[in-house]
């Protein structure tokens, strides 16, 4: 679901706070939190999905370095809970965010690949739509 049209659960704000713990990152205060989602839910070039289980954020933007004066949709944070991985969840929310892509007519898709066990990313996926 993309936000505002929903009001903002417990469950998105707990994934959030899972999702930095997990890649090792400085746990995120509430304010921030809200600034995210604030931010990722109200301008126009902006999207937040999220589902009971996971969430995905991200942004159309022209000006990237690799792909300057094309309309590319940047993935930012994609997070499923380890239960929940592998159960079609990620998927069912990167189809969403493809679909927003389209729909705002990026050119291209771009999402950077960290898993748990690496302190970088670790993979880049570049794919036109």
């Amino acid at each position: 679901m993309q936000l505002p049209d929903l009001i903002v659960s417990e469950s998105l704000r707990s994934l959030i706070k899972q999702a930095a713990e997990e890649f090792g990152y400085p746990a995120p205060s509430d304010e921030h939190i809200e600034q995210l989602i604030q931010t990722f839910s109200t301008r126009e070039d902006s999207c937040l999905f999220f589902t009971e289980h996971g969430f995905l954020a991200g942004f159309i933007t022209t000006g990237h370095i690799l792909l300057p004066n094309i309309k590319t949709a940047l993935e930012v944070a994609w997070y499923v809970h380890p239960e929940h991985r592998n159960k079609m969840e990620g998927g069912r929310l990167y189809k969403m965010f493809e679909e927003w892509a389209k729909e705002n007519e990026a050119v291209y898709l771009f999402q950077g690949i960290k898993t748990r066990d690496s302190k970088k990313v670790s993979e880049i996926h570049l794919r036109k739509l």
